[in-house]
């Protein structure tokens, strides 16, 4: 794993996609991105914790620009 390359992505894109296909406003949406980027923080730490060196952390793609 120490030779590796990680990519870690696309996380979270359906934790929002999926209000906003439900009709839900940014207000009731808003209040997840903590949730989101807590669950994203826990999977990059446990990869480090398994002995991964080199990782990349795209984030998420632009909303509306991917099918």
């Amino acid at each position: 794993m120490e030779s590796s390359l990680f990519l870690v992505g696309e996380i979270g894109a359906n934790d929002y996609n999926h209000p906003f296909s439900r009709n839900k406003t940014l207000e009731w949406v808003r209040p997840l991105v903590p949730q989101v980027i807590s669950s994203i923080a826990l999977s990059i730490k446990a990869l480090i914790e398994l002995g991964a060196k080199t990782m990349y952390v795209p984030g998420i793609f632009p909303l509306g620009c991917t099918p």
